[in-house]
Parts: structure tokens; C-alpha cells; sequence
């Protein structure tokens, strides 16, 4: 299981690992790769357009997006010279509520007006006094009884943390959307390994249902141009438990709030095959709702530049493209720029890859 919750304890108590390439054989290793392919030119300057290329600008592009915060955003290499169109930032626990009370006044205004959609993650991971790091809280009480999980999330703090947060972060209804990833990554909330299977986590999930609907609501009311999504981790696609609700069986038990939402949305986190479990999970998600999906925040778990390489080579041709498109999937969002920046080489093929697959806006998706 990858997540953002194993992101953080990697990145920030464990010694890096990895040893980049030096840049010019990386280039080298790019450009032989092939990632992002390239129409074949004749001597008068047409193109001749493959078929993959074809259907692919008959779906469209994505929307591409920057994290983990707005703040400074505006700012970014990738995102002054590539059309990167969302912003990305990160609510992590109430906490960050005064940092993002700046924003009302000093970075939502500015992102609206650079023409960028604003995209929230709202994540429930960081420790509490007396817990283990990342942990859930322990029992809490609900309607449905006692449940063993995140308490912030079943909190009236956080509906209250909702409405602030939304008139923090949201704009008018005419302008450029705010897309909410609500609790991702939300089967690490139950205790131990309950979430990851509906029969041992399901009366907290009941509950979290619950939440999710109130906090939604509150977006639409007090964001206008606020799209909402309930936030898988995309590590479900990678086994089943039919018998037990778990893994790729656990989706059909959320059927009610995910058709109850403005899109779906999920993580892709993985320490390989993150193209696969993407490809999965777009289609899967492509059956709810409106069908429309947004992969809220990529990044290998354990920073391997190899796994990253292999997946922007895997994402980022014609056809995977097309087949995305095709599924429903409309944005496409990475968690930061540590690893497309480790290099000028990278850069440049995110940058092409960009360039290549965005989808011009407005109009927005779901607009």
C-alpha cells in the first residue's frame, strides 16, 4: 500500500536512497525511451498524424496540476513555462487553518486571476499528542454506534473547518473552478487494516459518509464554484476480496455518495506499476456518477526517479492517453515538483508532455 501517510514518514525519517544519473546520459536515456512520441515530419513541414494521435484529440486533453500549495505557485518554472492550469494545495488537519486564512486575501484572488482552477487535497494524516505517528486517533463515538478510527474527520470542528476553509479557498460561480479532493487516501482512517475492507471498517465508514455529505454541502454553499469528490487511494486497484468488500470489491459499497458527487477522484502513489493502477481505476470510477475522474496527486512513494521515468514513459503516449480520456479521467494533478525538476532533462519532457496533452480552458471541466 502506498500512500501520502508513508510519503511523509519516507521523505522526512528516512536517508534518501536513490542516486540520480548524471544529466546528459539521462537526456540520452529519454530520448531513447521514446516517452513522449513524436509525429513524423516530412520535407514540406506536414505531419502525418498516427491513429492513436487521431483519437486522441478527438477526447481532449487534461487538466494538469501543481502541489502541494498554492502559495508561491505562480512562481514555479514548470508552471510559468507549461500550461499548467490547477493549483493544487493541501489541507492536512485544522491547524493549517491560519495559514489558509491568508489565503482568503492574499493567494486565492491571485491564482483566480492568472486564470487557474484551485484544487484542494483534504487529508486527515498528521500525528496527535499521545498517538503514533500518523495513527488513528482510537474510539469514536457515533450514531452508528462506537467506531475505531480518525476523529477529526466525524468531528463537528472539521464541518465547522469546512465552511471556513471553503470561504478561503472558493470564488464565483462564473470564474475558474475549485475542485475538492475530500479525505484522500480515506481507507488509512479506520484503525490498523480495517479500511482497506468494507465488512471490518464499515460503521466508521458509515459515518465518514456522513461527514463527506455535510462538508460537500457546505462547499456548494459557501465555495459556488466548488466541485466536490469523495478520494480513493489508488492502491484498491491492486487487490480483491469479494468475500470481505476489500480492495477493487470495496468501490460498489461507496456507489451511494459517489454517485451523490461532482466527480471522482484518487491517488496514484505507488512504488511501481502506478500507470496500471490509474488505468484501473479510471475505469473503474468511469461507472459513477457522471464518470468523470481526477488523479488528485501522483508521485512515487519512496522517490524513485527509475519508477517515475517508467511512468511518465507509461502516462504520457497517444494512446494511454486516449484510452484515459476515453474513461473519463480529466485532470491529472503531480503531488509536487521535486522529481520532474531533479533534472533538465525532466523538466523538459513533463514540460513536453504538458504542453502535448492539456486541455485548453475555459471551458472547465465540469464548468
Amino acid at each position: 500500500m502506498a500512500s501520502i501517510r508513508s510519503y511523509f514518514r519516507a521523505r522526512y525519517w528516512r536517508p534518501a536512497t536513490i542516486h540520480q544519473l548524471p544529466a546528459v546520459l539521462l537526456a540520452v536515456c529519454i530520448l531513447l525511451a521514446g516517452s513522449l512520441s513524436v509525429a513524423s515530419q516530412t520535407g514540406d513541414g506536414a505531419t502525418t498524424r498516427p491513429a492513436a494521435e487521431r483519437a486522441a484529440a478527438v477526447q481532449g486533453g487534461l487538466l494538469f496540476g501543481l502541489g502541494p500549495q498554492a502559495h508561491g505557485a505562480l512562481d514555479k518554472r514548470i508552471v510559468k513555462e507549461a500550461p499548467v492550469n490547477m493549483v493544487t494545495s493541501w489541507y492536512n488537519y485544522r491547524t493549517d487553518m491560519n495559514f489558509f486564512d491568508i489565503y482568503r486575501t492574499d493567494v486565492t484572488p491571485q491564482i483566480y486571476a492568472a486564470g487557474k482552477a484551485m484544487h484542494l487535497v483534504i487529508w486527515d494524516g498528521y500525528p496527535r499528542p499521545g498517538t503514533p505517528g500518523g495513527s488513528p486517533d482510537g474510539i469514536v463515538q457515533t450514531k452508528y454506534g462506537p467506531v475505531c478510527g480518525e476523529a477529526y474527520p466525524l468531528s463537528r470542528e472539521f464541518q465547522t473547518d469546512m465552511v471556513q476553509l471553503a470561504k478561503n479557498t472558493g470564488g464565483p460561480a462564473s470564474g475558474p473552478p475549485l475542485y475538492v479532493s475530500m479525505f484522500t487516501e480515506f481507507q488509512t482512517y479506520p484503525c490498523r487494516e480495517d479500511g482497506n475492507y468494507w465488512d471490518t471498517g464499515q460503521a466508521y465508514y458509515r459515518a465518514l459518509k456522513d461527514a463527506y455529505l455535510e462538508a460537500k454541502n457546505a462547499f456548494h454553499t459557501y465555495a459556488p464554484n466548488s466541485k466536490v469528490a469523495l478520494t480513493w487511494g489508488g492502491w484498491a486497484a491492486t487487490f480483491d476480496d469479494p468475500a470481505r468488500g476489500g480492495g477493487r470489491s470495496m468501490l460498489p459499497f461507496f456507489k451511494d455518495v459517489m454517485d451523490d458527487s461532482d466527480f471522482q477522484s484518487f491517488q496514484a502513489m505507488g512504488i511501481h506499476e502506478n500507470v496500471e493502477q490509474t488505468t484501473w481505476m479510471v475505469k473503474a470510477l468511469h461507472g459513477y456518477g457522471n464518470g468523470l475522474s481526477l488523479l488528485a496527486h501522483y508521485k512515487p512513494d519512496n522517490d524513485s526517479l527509475a519508477v517515475y521515468d517508467a511512468d511518465m514513459k507509461g502516462f504520457f503516449t497517444d494512446s494511454k492517453m486516449a484510452e484515459l480520456k476515453a474513461n473519463g479521467l480529466f485532470g491529472f494533478s503531480f503531488l509536487s515538483q521535486d522529481l520532474l525538476m531533479s533534472s533538465e532533462a525532466r523538466f523538459q519532457q513533463a514540460k513536453a508532455a504538458i504542453t502535448r496533452y492539456q486541455e485548453a480552458t475555459p471551458p472547465w471541466p465540469l464548468g
